[in-house]
């Protein structure tokens, strides 16, 4: 990737669409046939003297996407700066444009109106304010794996991409990691040391819906509400520690019917959840290489049944870097007892202690985490929103005392 800013000049020939990219190809463009969308590779030569029919510039090419008409290009037009991760700015992407490559010819069984109302979803899923890139990191990947390449699951945009990665690989500055989460740098200075405190979470691009429409897991073993959240801090010296945590749905087979009842009707299939479990949890341990999963739900009356499931499957998972903790939430936290939140905390201290933080001080790995801590409720939002909260300020307390930023003692 290259550290700077970049631009792509989109020209249309007759029989083919090239992209140029202002640095960092070469002499390379890309070149889309406009019947097929095959991409291929071509240096610059007499194929390009040509005057191209049009041209367009964008800021990034999220990729391309075949439809009943063929071939579309998904192309930024609009980012904004929103912080930085060391020297590498991070940009919102603002506006986006979907434009047809294919060439004026019709295919037999094209309807019109279908084609309209594929582009119409299209435009407006890319409308959400919510997607982020940079070009010289990859957002799909937390600090500690900046170099091992995308992160397939927080790769929000490749289905798009692959086109461009099958015709020039995934390091080329024509492919262009977007996540869908969120973004957040805000400059701080705590005893009179100054540090941006960075905030990204990454949602997963699998096992997609809303609440109640998408729940557990999926036969490949992805959950729905899958997010990684890797809180950074990012000293002016280059010095960086980030601490990663993850939130995602219980992985079994349930889901929650709505019906004409206040509460929907829950259902779960323990006997169709083993392999799903293993092949999510096992994946977990890949990515991660130790995992504690700590769930929120009630012990008792409607999430009960869902806990039972959750603890029997835990109990099968033979792994000794998997881990299970069961918190009733609502009992031990009622009546706005918050401070309770600490008897979790407790349970977890020794092993969110061994799991550590990621820190790099002149360039050079000083310690790695080596587990991270999977939070789950029902919906993964409130219950997890505030253990998460909990986890991320111990986090960065072990930080600041870490760099000498407060003292031992204090808080």
């Amino acid at each position: 990737m290259v550290t700077a800013q970049q631009t792509f000049k989109v020209s249309f020939y007759p029989t083919t669409v090239t992209i140029e990219a202002s640095r960092g190809s070469s002499d390379t463009h890309l070149v889309v046939d406009r019947t097929t969308g095959q991409v291929t590779t071509a240096s610059s030569s007499p194929a390009f003297s040509a005057s191209p029919l049009r041209t367009l510039s964008a800021h990034g090419i999220m990729g391309l996407i075949n439809l009943q008409r063929g071939p579309y290009v998904v192309l930024i037009t609009g980012r904004e700066a929103v912080g930085t991760i060391g020297s590498s700015t991070v940009y919102r992407v603002s506006a986006t444009r979907v434009v047809r490559v294919a060439d004026d010819r019709t295919p037999s069984g094209f309807d019109a109106a279908d084609e309209a109302t594929y582009v119409r979803l299209l435009e407006n899923a890319l409308q959400t304010p919510s997607f982020y890139f940079s070009y010289d990191m990859d957002l799909t990947c937390s600090l500690q794996r900046q170099d091992s390449g995308s992160n397939d699951v927080f790769f929000f945009n490749k289905y798009l991409a692959e086109p461009i990665i099958n015709a020039v690989g995934s390091q080329s500055v024509f492919v262009l990691p977007v996540i869908h989460g969120f973004f957040a740098c805000k400059p701080v200075e705590v005893r009179g040391t100054r540090f941006n405190y960075v905030l990204v979470t990454r949602r997963g691009r699998y096992r997609q819906g809303t609440r109640y429409l998408s729940r557990g897991a999926d036969a490949e073993g992805h959950v729905s509400n899958y997010a990684e959240t890797e809180q950074i801090v990012d000293f002016s010296s280059g010095d960086q520690m980030a601490y990663v945590q993850v939130r995602g749905s219980i992985p079994i087979m349930w889901a929650q019917v709505p019906n004409m009842h206040y509460v929907p009707e829950l259902r779960i299939d323990v006997n169709a959840s083993h392999e799903r479990f293993q092949t999510h949890m096992t994946r977990m341990i890949d990515e991660y290489n130790e995992v504690v999963a700590v769930n929120l739900i009630n012990k008792v009356k409607y999430e009960k049944p869902m806990g039972d499931a959750f603890a029997a499957l835990s109990a099968q998972m033979k792994s000794p870097q998997y881990h299970y903790v069961h918190f009733d939430f609502h009992k031990e936290c009622s009546r706005m007892r918050w401070d309770r939140i600490s008897l979790l905390m407790d349970e977890l201290s020794s092993l969110n202690t061994r799991f550590g933080y990621y820190e790099k001080k002149a360039s050079h790995v000083q310690r790695q985490q080596l587990g991270v801590v999977r939070t789950n409720c029902m919906d993964c939002l409130d219950r997890t929103n505030v253990v998460q909260s909990e986890l991320a300020r111990l986090a960065l307390e072990w930080q600041l005392r870490s760099s000498h930023v407060i003292e031992q003692t204090e808080s």
